[in-house]
């Protein structure tokens, strides 16, 4: 749990920011504009963790006590509505909360080795 020590203002900027006591590393920051508050979370959230929020919202159908329980296991601000709602969707659609695979580096097809070794050919200086 944070103290007060851990959780520092500064009104200039009109930000807050906690830092981790044992690292030093910053884990949250919350800067307030105007009317409305814009928060970034530093570290992401682990599948683990996302899926500990499909099973609370599955049970409870409720995002205030998903984000209750989300904050008291892990010691750290709740994930958003609209974090929770798109997993708990994810899960339904394809049974896993985990990101589909990446697609990497684009596929270089023998077409267009051949066109780019033709042109090389023809203009090897530009």
């Amino acid at each position: 749990m944070l103290n007060k020590r851990q959780f520092r203002t500064d009104a200039k900027r009109g930000c807050y920011r906690i830092k981790n006591p044992d690292t030093g590393i910053l884990v949250f920051e919350c800067h307030f504009f105007a009317s409305f508050a814009h928060c970034v979370i530093l570290k992401m959230t682990s599948c683990s963790e996302k899926a500990n929020c499909v099973g609370w919202y599955f049970e409870s159908k409720s995002i205030v006590k998903v984000q209750r329980n989300f904050h008291t296991k892990f010691n750290k601000p709740p994930p958003s509505r609209n974090s929770i709602l798109f997993w708990y969707k994810k899960f339904l659609e394809t049974g896993s909360v985990l990101d589909k695979p990446r697609s990497g580096r684009p596929s270089t097809s023998d077409s267009d080795v051949e066109r780019i070794r033709e042109a090389f050919i023809r203009s090897p200086t530009k």
